[in-house]
């Protein structure tokens, strides 16, 4: 076991023992570090078969450069007990970045990052900043959660510049509660519960069985959902051709907002909502009926 921190002297390969320093090809129970000793990219690799690294960190100081990139199997493939992204200044235009497939990562923290792509399989995965996309490259593996996983986005103080796309064809363990403070979501896969204060979520795909929609808006494209209680915020269907449902619908506060003039009607409610205030707008040809 030992400590090795990434330097790209001798040239891109993750498996060069002159990119590492102390000097030597990492091998299982390593801790990796990506920070200030980088001179040049990561290239994406399989190193799965390498065995389970302790840790993978990358940290602030490995501002400019890269590890792996877009497109079929060019991402890092670890297997790894932890790994911890903190690289505010890393590549941002959605592109370049860091591309990591876990083959078999217990935990994972994501606190920063620039652009980051995560697919391949966890069982602890929280996000608290950052841009992220939650989804494989070309033919990767998309995120693969199961029953007694955890996946967590914490967007701390309302991080409006922090962005999160959950990718098609994402599995999220039916146990997922996603806690949102601030920043913006887009999702494309089925979801168990939401918490949302603050944020902009935009639902592309996706079943939500329950949303808890407290602040922010929620941008009603496709999927159906199940319980929405929706408090000072607004729940936009958007114009879309998709048929939506939402089964039992709340709305809890004067200040709540419910836009489903869509222009075709395709959004329905099936229990009369519960209203304790606030604004609705509909469809010419749409019919609603309210429990007061």
């Amino acid at each position: 076991m030992a400590t090795r921190f990434w330097t790209g002297a001798s040239d891109n390969a993750f498996s060069t023992a002159g990119n590492w320093n102390p000097s030597g090809s990492p091998v299982a129970a390593d801790d990796l570090i990506f920070g200030d000793q980088a001179t040049a990219n990561c290239d994406g690799s399989d190193e799965s078969g390498t065995g389970l690294f302790s840790s993978l960190s990358v940290v602030k100081g490995f501002n400019l450069f890269t590890i792996g990139s877009a497109g079929s199997g060019n991402s890092l493939d670890i297997s790894c007990t932890n790994v911890t992204i903190d690289a505010p200044g890393s590549k941002s235009d959605g592109i370049n970045g860091i591309y990591i497939e876990g083959k078999n990562i217990a935990n994972c923290w994501v606190r920063n990052c620039g652009f980051l792509n995560l697919s391949g399989n966890f069982d602890f995965l929280q996000i608290m900043r950052g841009k992220v996309t939650l989804e494989g490259t070309g033919a990767d593996v998309p995120l693969a959660m199961s029953a007694g996983d955890t996946f967590i986005i914490t967007f701390v103080n309302s991080r409006l510049d922090s962005d999160v796309t959950i990718g098609v064809g994402a599995v999220l363990p039916t146990t997922t509660e996603v806690e949102i403070y601030g920043g913006k979501i887009t999702n494309n896969a089925d979801i168990t519960t939401i918490n949302c204060r603050n944020a902009q979520w935009t639902n592309t795909a996706g079943d939500i069985t329950t949303l808890r929609l407290q602040s922010g808006n929620f941008t009603w494209n496709d999927g159906n959902i199940t319980l929405c209680e929706v408090g000072p915020a607004k729940l936009i269907g958007s114009q879309s051709d998709s048929e939506r449902t939402c089964t039992t619908l709340k709305m809890l506060h004067v200040n709540t907002g419910i836009d489903f003039n869509d222009g075709a009607g395709n959004i329905s409610v099936t229990n009369p909502i519960l209203y304790e205030g606030g604004t609705i707008k509909i469809a010419s040809n749409q019919t609603l009926a309210l429990d007061t």
